[in-house]
């Protein structure tokens, strides 16, 4: 039941926000004005969310809980608790191939290129379908580990069964979801960058 309440959330948090301020910021504001939700609401509410958005503008013709489902389900790489409950049709098909997921859903493929509906505004050269895909993919969280910590930091992530990439000696890259402010100390242990920085 907690699910369906966090699908209407996150469709109410869509309707109400306006684009005044970075998205981030505003449902930030909106968990700190009404403290009802714990912490793995806020986090299961923003995932629905987040998945909405990284659909941009294709399928805009569905109703938005719709929408935020196909979101969730095109951007899951494997089975979770969400669709679990929301979808258990589509659960074990979560870490089917985009094409594979689109044919089950007997959604015609072209429908992505309005993930980014302005391809004439990028540089030649730029495959439009490959940059709009690319949306549905949530990127690494980077974190640069402190010298002399490499070792603790690399146990904590190993203790808590993380899944991490060791890129150099400092860097390493952890599923973007990985809850890392609770398994090391941030800025005594390792920052958060990105893998430029």
């Amino acid at each position: 039941m907690k699910y369906f309440s966090h699908l209407a959330s996150a469709a109410g948090l869509i309707n109400l926000y306006k684009g005044e301020i970075p998205f981030h910021h505003f449902i930030r504001n909106y968990f700190r004005e009404h403290r009802k939700f714990g912490s793995s609401d806020r986090r299961n509410i923003g995932q629905l969310c987040y998945s909405f958005y990284r659909l941009g503008r294709a399928l805009a013709h569905l109703p938005i809980q719709e929408r935020i489902l196909l979101g969730l389900f095109l951007c899951s790489t494997s089975p979770n608790e969400i669709l679990e409950n929301l979808k258990p049709e589509w659960n074990p098909l979560a870490g089917k191939t985009l094409d594979e997921k689109l044919r089950l859903l007997a959604v015609d493929p072209a429908e992505l290129s309005a993930i980014f509906p302005f391809p004439h505004e990028m540089s030649a050269g730029i495959d439009a379908r490959e940059f709009a895909v690319s949306h549905l993919i949530q990127p690494d969280l980077f974190i640069r580990i402190r010298p002399g910590k490499e070792d603790r930091v690399r146990e904590k992530l190993r203790k808590a069964g993380v899944d991490f990439t060791v890129h150099t000696d400092s860097c390493c890259s952890l599923p973007n979801s990985t809850g890392v402010d609770k398994l090391i100390s941030l800025n005594e242990e390792a920052v958060v960058p990105d893998f430029r920085s």
